[in-house]
């Protein structure tokens, strides 16, 4: 067993200029790589490896050294935080400031601010001290450097949501204009890794509310970039994500996407038949898509949208998956596995009791949630129906109900089916409740549907402030606000009383009452 704390002692006085016998970059070398690989990682080695930056702040190869094994234990969760709570991040901001010039020391000083940027907990401080300018400065500079820009997005997509709260909306909007002009260069230069991190971080501050500057112009990037790599599933991943994304703020702000994209993405979906992640996060961006307008839901009822999407939720043999949804999904917190146990943001995007949504399911959700949106259209909705688009739902919430933690998912998409199939019936506007059992004995009992299910359609609740009647299951189907300092989830009935709730005030949102409780 090593002496950890003996053998730092005897390391660190040899930089005594009377006992140094070492040259000082070996040394740093020696004691980096040491804490590096083997000892077990201890705050006291972060701390001693700052030391070392502190100490040679002009020195390129020690800078180099010992950032690149700081980026190696920022992976490591606890790590992070011992960073970041003993103010040590100021270091690594001056030294990007510092060292601005050399491009190997700001790549690894970015890998950094990339793995801090996961401790979104801590993120509001990084992005208040300069943290996502400093990086934009750092890919402006840096323009050849491919591992810099990766590095580079990468941390500006973990600050996003921190540093929206924090930062000027303008100076947001300056942020995305530079991850789509970087986008637009190494999609010419063909470079996958680094299109992919910039669609990441294009989805990233989508969902954190950030605007693009031009709606056209963001369109067309991540068009010509999903036409180039079309062969290449893990960036066609990426790609949807920030479509789904995009295409949501685009529409909170009154604009739409072009009809071109829609055609792409079920372009990639017929590529890529037994891709599951691909299939996810494009029924994902399809959903997005449908909700926009009629105009896109009749599009994509043309293009034999409704087949693709329904033949992929029924698919049970896939190939090989890509691993890159984990990167996309983790950002809106829906995690398929634990992390290094890390867990940091509890909870999940669909807010279904704070529990993490399995990989396996985001499939059949995501496509069932893109047949809803659809459905809004008569035609389509007859279309669904036509197409076997009420069995493929009916069997996502039977498999999600029998699998997933979140059981409430499994009765969020029966309801839907069931409400949407029989909307036409009734006054949208009147409880239906009352009847709905017993149109679910009659019209639906091919299906099977469990008694569970019927009991939770036909039982209502009363909105606390508008007095709407809702079924005892639709807290998950009515406006929803995230909390972003806390995982929490409040649920608004309708849009009148999610207007009174400020949105831009997310980080309180858990003292606000909700118009009905899970």
């Amino acid at each position: 067993m090593y002496d950890i704390d003996r053998i730092h002692r005897d390391i660190m006085s040899s930089f005594a200029p009377e006992t140094a016998t070492w040259h000082p970059k070996r040394l740093s070398l020696y004691l980096s790589c040491f804490i590096a690989y083997l000892a077990p990682i201890q705050n006291s080695s972060i701390d001693k490896l700052f030391i070392i930056l502190s100490l040679h702040p002009s020195d390129r190869l020690i800078q180099i050294d010992t950032s690149a094994v700081l980026a190696n234990l920022s992976n490591v969760a606890h790590a992070r935080k011992h960073i970041q709570r003993c103010s040590h991040t100021s270091t690594l901001l001056i030294n990007m400031t510092r060292w601005s010039h050399e491009e190997t020391v700001q790549t690894e000083l970015c890998a950094i601010l990339s793995n801090l940027a996961q401790s979104e907990s801590e993120n509001g401080d990084l992005a208040r001290a300069g943290a996502c300018e400093l990086l934009r400065d750092a890919m402006t500079r840096h323009t050849e450097s491919e591992d810099l820009q990766v590095q580079a997005l990468n941390a500006l997509a973990g600050l996003a949501r921190s540093a929206k709260r924090v930062l000027p909306e303008t100076t947001m909007r300056m942020h995305v204009a530079g991850v789509l002009a970087v986008l637009d260069a190494w999609t010419v230069r063909a470079s996958m890794a680094t299109c992919a991190a910039a669609c990441n971080a294009l989805g990233v501050f989508s969902f954190a509310g950030v605007r693009v500057p031009c709606v056209a112009t963001a369109e067309g990037s991540v068009l010509r970039a999903m036409q180039k790599f079309r062969a290449c599933a893990k960036f066609q991943v990426t790609a949807c994500f920030a479509l789904a994304h995009l295409c949501i703020c685009v529409n909170e702000g009154g604009g739409t996407l072009g009809v071109e994209l829609v055609d792409e993405v079920l372009a990639i979906m017929s590529s890529f038949p037994r891709h599951k992640n691909v299939l996810t996060t494009a029924a994902f961006a399809l959903g997005s898509f449908a909700l926009q307008s009629d105009t896109n839901r009749t599009h994509i009822m043309t293009k034999k949208g409704i087949d693709i999407v329904v033949k992929s939720m029924m698919e049970t043999e896939f190939d090989e998956e890509v691993n890159c949804l984990e990167v996309c999904m983790k950002h809106m917190t829906v995690s398929g596995e634990p992390t290094d146990g890390e867990n940091e943001v509890d909870g999940n995007y669909l807010g279904s009791n704070n529990k993490p949504t399995q990989k396996s399911h985001l499939l059949k959700l995501f496509g069932s949630m893109f047949l809803m949106n659809l459905s809004e259209n008569e035609k389509c909705r007859q279309e669904i129906i036509k197409r076997g688009g009420l069995d493929a739902i009916f069997d996502a919430a039977s498999y999600i109900f029998q699998t997933s933690q979140s059981k409430d998912l499994g009765f969020v998409l029966m309801y839907n089916a069931v409400l949407r199939d029989l909307k036409s019936n009734f006054d949208s506007q009147k409880p239906i409740f009352f009847d709905l059992a017993q149109q679910i004995s009659d019209n639906l009992a091919e299906m099977q549907v469990p008694e569970n299910v019927r009991y939770s359609l036909s039982h209502h609740v009363e909105c606390k402030r508008c007095g709407v009647l809702f079924d005892v299951i639709t807290s998950i189907t009515g406006h929803e606000v995230y909390g972003k300092d806390k995982p929490t989830v409040t649920r608004f009935c309708g849009r009148v009383c999610l207007d009174i709730f400020d949105k831009d005030s997310r980080k309180t949102v858990h003292k606000v009452e909700p118009c009905f409780d899970v």
